[in-house]
């Protein structure tokens, strides 16, 4: 079953990548707003970015892409792991 999703995984790299970037550039927006809002907040007891409306909604749905992002970039490095044959122990042929 494994070796199906690396062959589909391999046929479909590009994809894979770009989704994998895709959400990654999406967290380091996210970190942006977390650090100047959140922390800021906490620490000097003012926001450096503030967001409302529609925007706070969409940094709020960009949150929810964290798992996704750590799971696809996950991929990308074991994928590299397995094609330099550094990662024989996840090749279940």
């Amino acid at each position: 079953m494994l070796n199906k999703f690396w062959a589909w995984y391999e046929r479909n790299y590009r994809l894979n990548v770009g989704i994998a970037a895709g959400l990654f550039v999406l967290q380091l927006i996210h970190l942006y707003w977390l650090s100047a809002h959140v922390v800021a907040h906490q620490v000097f007891g003012k926001s450096y970015f503030e967001l409302e409306g529609i925007w706070e909604f969409l940094i709020l749905i960009v949150d929810y892409t964290e798992i996704p992002a750590i799971i696809t970039t996950s991929f990308v490095y074991v994928h590299a792991l397995r094609a330099s044959g550094a990662a024989s122990f996840l090749d279940y042929r």
